[in-house]
């Protein structure tokens, strides 16, 4: 990244699209709370990162950074101390990636939405360490190759208040989810919700019909930022 970025003190949203980020040092080049203390977005899609997750974003952000969202990038993993280094959001997302091994650090971050939508995690045995207490208030696993959840979570005082899994292949529930889902668990295109025995029974709180998207409905606008940077067009 240049370093001509701690020249935008007053810069709101930043956005990278479409790049190669070779390097995104801790140096001239980070984000930083000093000089962006207006910053309330960074979206990044559509890049590639050789060098792993950049440490320009590990540095001590601005406190009015709401938003961190990453989509259609080749990062494989998070860094394990993500929730010591970043202060809590209103969204964080990895979506639309190539992961498939659930990153743990995502359930210790202290975000209002956190998602993996998209990705290609199949299980999540790393639910069952989760911190105790830990509640998130939106957690969305939708369209990723899910085929069971973890039997336990760390304590029974972990809770989901709202739990994607639309588009996973997933075929039974466990146990926890009847009292450790406090609203909402949508699995619309699941298995479980196309088994005539499981819809006839199934607890108060999964959903088999779509998810509206006026309900909260917060993954990175791909489409729409395509459009604005003209992906693909000569």
């Amino acid at each position: 990244m240049p370093p001509a970025l701690q020249r935008f003190g007053n810069l709101l949203v930043l956005h990278l699209y479409n790049s190669t980020v070779m390097e995104w040092g801790a140096d001239a080049s980070a984000v930083s709370a000093p000089v962006h203390p207006r910053l309330l977005v960074v979206g990044v899609a559509r890049s590639r990162f050789p060098s792993g997750f950049p440490e320009g974003l590990l540095q001590p952000l601005p406190l009015s950074l709401l938003s961190i969202q990453f989509c259609a990038t080749d990062l494989t993993t998070l860094p394990d101390d993500l929730p010591m280094r970043w202060h809590p959001m209103a969204v964080v997302a990895f979506e639309k990636g190539i992961p498939t091994e659930f990153p743990a650090s995502l359930l210790a971050l202290q975000a209002f939405v956190s998602s993996l939508n998209g990705n290609q995690i199949e299980t999540i045995p790393q639910m069952a360490a989760m911190p105790v207490g830990q509640i998130l208030p939106e957690f969305t696993l939708d369209d990723n190759p899910l085929h069971e959840l973890p039997p336990a979570l760390g304590s029974p005082t972990n809770m989901f208040v709202r739990l994607g899994l639309q588009g996973t292949k997933l075929t039974v529930l466990p146990e926890w989810t009847q009292t450790q889902i406090l609203l909402t668990a949508y699995m619309h295109d699941t298995p479980y919700c196309t088994n005539a025995e499981a819809i006839s029974s199934q607890q108060r709180t999964v959903q088999c019909i779509e998810r509206a998207p006026t309900d909260l409905n917060v993954h990175f606008p791909l489409e729409r930022i395509d459009a604005l940077y003209a992906f693909g067009q000569a």
